[in-house]
């Protein structure tokens, strides 16, 4: 995988919001059910649960160095504090997972790198429309403050 794919790396301190586009990139494995991520039937060797790993340390890879490039070190978002979450995807392959498995991939990626855990997301927003001719995704974290 190469830096190329991460192509926007967005924060702003002030409004504490990440903004992350991934352009002609491996999309996320989708996440499937706890049973087939796992152990499907059949899979007696655990075939999709290894892919689905595989995947998500690739796009922590590139979320890692993309954010220390951009001068971002550690967590944006500290255990406990809550966060919203937004994402876009495009793609056009025919078996594509359902929108909800890309975003719980998404949000699995993040973890330990954009915030401590996933169940921090308290808030989700719209993603943004994105066409293209190559499969991207956008991804948008930002600090929830209380009223």
């Amino acid at each position: 995988m190469q830096m190329k794919e991460l192509i926007l790396v967005e924060y702003d301190e002030g409004e504490r919001r990440l903004k992350l586009m991934f352009q002609d990139c491996v999309l996320p494995q989708p996440r499937q059910t706890a049973n087939s991520r796992f152990r499907p039937q059949g899979d007696s060797k655990g075939e999709q649960i290894r892919r689905y790993n595989e995947k998500q340390a690739e796009l922590k890879k590139i979320l890692v160095l993309a954010l220390k490039q951009a001068g971002i070190k550690g967590l944006l978002f500290e255990k406990g504090e809550a966060v919203g979450f937004a994402s876009s995807f495009w793609t056009k392959r025919a078996d594509r997972a359902d929108l909800s498995n890309f975003e719980k991939s998404a949000e699995d990626f993040c973890n330990g790198v954009v915030y401590h855990d996933d169940v921090q997301i308290f808030k989700r927003g719209e993603g943004e429309k994105i066409k293209d001719e190559k499969e991207n995704m956008l991804i948008q974290v930002w600090a929830v403050r209380p009223d």
